[in-house]
């Protein structure tokens, strides 16, 4: 046992019992034929030690590896006192793979080793863990451009798929900045200054960017940049994904240049050269909405048409209507000026009815005077003049007289004398009857002129 740990002096057997409770300890003759294993060996692979012990090495190798020339040169190495150290998958009794972190120790007899002895621990679930990662890392390297940087922007390593989207070969832009890729009038701003700056306290930025290659090629990738940090939280690396995605923003960029033209006026447009696959049904989608707009603005222009034919139509309606218009608006102004001349004529008329109604007056004034005459000649005079005076004024005052069918011997209401009437045979001068009246008074009271 002081063999195997020479420098430990009285304390290697308590070493020894100390790596046994952590460790799978395992010993092998020079040709590779178990010795000897400790519990924890015989426990991580499944076995008794009454199983395993006499028998060869290669029961824990997978049978291809077993007969391989490297499993050979493997214990060629150790028998020539080499040791080896690295991760080894195992198999179980049950035949269930496992992995181990080993080292094969040669244990020499003065200058010759005579034996092996094997320190393993079980590490099947962090290397499962860590091939799972690597699996993951190496299919998004299959399928995308990696490049890793410096928290300063300079070029570490990138992959095939970054390189052959770029043109370039890796030791080509090895230890160069990140800015050989982009617009020089860009790297000269202060967004793009702040860009390393943000990146380089630990902020991702993912976003779609354009890119230059070798030879000035115009690039647009869909790239997330991702920090790398130490265990104390220190970025000692950026690690870049990028999709190229030029393809689909020269479709995006086809079909806003389309949008444009459409908006223009342009109804002919037509996208006929395909996109890529993620839109395609854009481009179907767009053609089909143009088509169907033209389709509609050929039925409006038609439509206007025969809306311009009927305005044509109604406008010459509309002139027709007023050219009658204007003629019935001068028989109104010829009937106008026919009613103003009637007008003037019965003005002209009226006068003339206002004279003979002067002319009549003054008649009837000159027959009464007449009559006055009359029934003075035939009445006498004296009094009975005075009388005949009195009736007449009164005559002109009230011109009322009973008419034919009043009752006679009313008395008279003017309050003049009635003697002489009765001494004459005049029975009422107002209310009574006029037939006995003088023949100068027998008529109808004249309207009063207003």
């Amino acid at each position: 046992m002081s063999r195997l740990f020479p420098r430990f002096g009285g304390d290697t057997a308590a070493v020894l019992a100390a790596m046994h409770k952590s460790q799978a300890i395992i010993e092998f003759d020079l040709s590779g034929n178990i010795l000897n294993a400790n519990p924890n060996f015989c426990a991580a692979l499944g076995y008794e030690l009454v199983e395993i012990k006499g028998k060869h090495h290669r029961i824990f190798v997978d049978p291809a590896e077993a007969a391989s020339v490297e499993y050979r040169e493997f214990w060629a190495r150790l028998g020539r006192g080499e040791f080896d150290r690295q991760q080894y998958k195992r198999v179980t009794k049950s035949g269930r793979e496992i992995w181990i972190e080993a080292s094969y120790n040669p244990v020499f007899r003065g200058s010759k080793p005579y034996k092996v002895v094997k320190f393993a621990t079980d590490i099947t679930a962090v290397k499962q863990k860590a091939m799972e990662d690597a699996g993951k890392l190496n299919a998004v390297s299959r399928s995308q451009a990696v490049i890793e940087f410096t928290p300063t922007g300079e070029i570490l390593t990138a992959n095939e798929n970054f390189c052959g989207a770029l043109g370039y070969q890796l030791q080509e832009i090895q230890g160069r900045h990140h800015r050989m890729f982009c617009d020089p009038t860009y790297v000269q701003t202060e967004e793009y200054r702040q860009f390393w700056e943000r990146l380089g306290r630990g902020e991702f930025t993912a976003n779609e960017f354009l890119r230059f290659g070798k030879g000035g090629k115009e690039i647009w990738i869909q790239a997330v940049y991702n920090p790398i940090v130490d265990d104390k939280g220190k970025v000692f690396k950026v690690v870049k994904f990028a999709t190229d995605v030029t393809e689909r923003m020269g479709a995006v960029g086809n079909l806003a240049k389309a949008l444009k033209s459409l908006a223009d006026g342009d109804l002919t447009q037509n996208l006929d050269k395909p996109f890529v696959p993620t839109m395609e049904k854009v481009r179907h989608d767009f053609n089909h909405a143009v088509a169907k707009l033209r389709s509609a603005m050929q039925s409006v222009g038609a439509n206007a048409q025969a809306i311009a034919a009927g305005s044509t139509e109604i406008r010459s309606a509309a002139d027709d209507l007023s050219k009658r218009t204007e003629q019935q608006a001068a028989s109104v102004e010829e009937t106008a000026a026919a009613l103003e001349e009637i007008t003037t004529t019965v003005a002209d008329s009226s006068r003339r009815a206002e004279d003979a109604g002067h002319l009549v007056a003054a008649t009837r004034e000159n027959a009464e005077r007449s009559g006055a005459v009359v029934l003075q000649r035939d009445h006498g005079d004296g009094a009975d003049r005075e009388l005949i005076a009195r009736d007449l004024q009164h005559y002109r005052r009230h011109r009322r007289y009973r008419l034919p069918d009043q009752p006679s011997g009313a008395e008279c209401r003017c309050g003049g004398s009635a003697c002489w009437r009765r001494r004459k045979g005049v029975r009422s001068c107002c209310p009574g009857s006029t037939r006995n009246l003088p023949s100068a008074l027998q008529r109808q009271p004249r309207k009063s002129r207003r």
